[in-house]
């Protein structure tokens, strides 16, 4: 079962079930009307969630329950809110990954790269509530604490910034590959992804500031909020990027598909 995003409200907007070229499987349709609330309410959220963190850093009183909003918390709505945005981001991509392929003259790679990218934003979601990589920084730092190639002011959890490096490049130069090559065709999702890569970049930016790996004239107390208001905000576009790509790809092949089946 494949999901397509119809746009508009007039029933001649949409295609039958069934008619695409490239898949004869059932189709289950979102209303883009819906999918428009769906942004509206991240937005909102988003907004909420980095207002809420940022009035904790800078030392305001909140009402009790207020914590739960608090995104450099744990355990609360805002870590499940931060990995369930990864989940549907990646979730989208999988969906991307069945569906016909974006770029013709690299149709082979299509499905392995979408299923990657997917399993990677899952990845995170999963590692987002469980914190494996805080985890594998503290035991980076029990085993090479005082190391003298390590910077001073690197210290426990942020290890993993070291650890992860690797992986941390090649993720950013294959989504920077993918946005140039499978997306360039779709501006807004083009836009939308390299704005989302942008903005996780400049959350790993601020991870290295909290780290003290290098040194820049901010005011500490707020540097958790602009770390996790990146990373939320790049999501919600990656989400935004995917499901507009998905749309327009599903779009293209049902009106090819109910061409073709006139012509004949």
């Amino acid at each position: 079962m494949m999901m397509t995003v119809t746009h508009g409200a007039r029933r001649d907007d949409s295609f039958p079930v069934g008619l695409t070229q490239q898949s004869p499987t059932r189709e289950f349709r979102v209303p883009y009307a819906f999918l428009r609330f769906v942004y509206v309410a991240m937005i909102a959220l988003d907004v909420l969630l980095i207002l809420a963190t940022l009035l904790w850093d800078l030392g305001f009183d909140l009402p009790r329950g207020f914590g739960q909003l608090d995104l450099e918390q744990e355990g609360n709505f805002a870590t499940w809110y931060s990995s369930a945005l990864l989940l549907i981001a990646g979730s989208t991509a999988l969906m991307i990954a069945f569906s016909a392929p974006i770029v013709r003259d690299k149709a082979r790679w299509h499905f392995p790269v979408w299923m990657a990218g997917g399993f990677v934003f899952i990845l995170l979601a999963v590692d987002e509530m469980l914190e494996f990589h805080e985890r594998m920084g503290v035991w980076f730092s029990e085993r090479f604490a005082g190391s003298p190639w390590l910077t001073p002011g690197l210290y426990g959890v942020f290890d993993w910034l070291v650890v992860l490096l690797p992986a941390i490049v090649v993720f950013v130069v294959g989504a920077s590959t993918v946005i140039r090559s499978w997306l360039a065709f779709h501006p807004v999702s083009r836009n939308a992804a390299a704005l989302g890569l942008a903005c996780w970049i400049g959350a790993l930016c601020s991870e290295f500031i909290q780290a003290q790996l290098f040194r820049v004239n901010i005011v500490h107390s707020v540097e958790g909020a602009i770390e996790e208001g990146f990373e939320i905000v790049g999501t919600t576009l990656f989400f935004f990027a995917f499901t507009q790509l998905l749309s327009t790809n599903r779009d293209r092949d049902a009106r090819s598909g109910l061409d073709s089946r006139l012509d004949h």
